[in-house]
């Protein structure tokens, strides 16, 4: 971990904001991002790091602290955005982390999106990016109880042979000729220059996988 920060501190980045997220009592400069590059929910996500709202196309990212900031479901989470919910979550959490709202400012809030997680894994039972980030979130936020033994089970079948974790789309119980991706990386042998196989593993998907093993080690302790 000394070895990190030297090389965060190095490269500059303990003077951004999202530094917080790793030493919250950092001291940082605000200027150093470029707000207007951010997705909304990096602009809540750097809300939650400030405590400063950011604006957004319709007012701003204070809209992520109403329970239905990502719903309906089936439009804002299951058709458009996978992740809302759990970036939502993220961000609630990194809030209450830094004291930017009084702790019951936001009643229920964030076991009101746990239930949405929950119903998000019933419906959503292709393995990917999304599907490890909802189990991450279920473990990180401290209800072991709400996860389903299957559902951990699956990320660790999910495991790569080098130890990573891929964001692309799979069913952990069917052979890997059977995979979604498949056909992906045949068509990217076809057309190297128009597909691209994107079945290896990924740093965020790894990320994801190995705190969802290290939350589940430490359950077991």
């Amino acid at each position: 971990m000394a070895r990190y920060r030297a090389f965060a501190a190095e490269q500059g980045v303990t003077r951004l904001p999202w530094w917080y997220m790793v030493d919250p009592k950092a001291t940082t400069q605000h200027g150093l991002v470029q707000l207007d590059t951010l997705e909304p929910y990096q602009r809540f996500l750097y809300h939650a790091v400030t405590c400063e709202p950011q604006a957004l196309e319709q007012g701003d990212t204070r809209a992520f602290l109403a329970p239905g900031a990502c719903r309906p479901m089936l439009t804002q989470v299951i058709l458009k955005d996978p992740v809302c919910t759990t970036h939502q979550l993220a961000g609630v959490m990194m809030l209450e982390r830094m004291a930017c709202t009084p702790k019951d400012a936001l009643p229920g809030l964030a076991n009101t999106l746990l239930q949405d997680i929950e119903q998000q894994m019933g419906w959503d039972v292709v393995l990917k990016d999304a599907y490890l980030q909802r189990v991450m979130m279920l473990m990180w936020q401290g209800r072991p109880g709400r996860l389903k033994p299957v559902w951990l089970h699956r990320v660790y079948q999910a495991q790569q042979p080098d130890g990573g974790w891929a964001g692309g789309r799979q069913l952990p119980e069917l052979p890997q000729w059977a995979q979604p991706w498949m056909l992906r990386a045949q068509l990217a042998r076809w057309w190297p220059s128009r597909f691209h196989a994107g079945a290896g593993s990924d740093f965020h998907a790894s990320a994801q996988g190995l705190l969802i093993a290290a939350l589940a080690l430490q359950e077991l302790r």
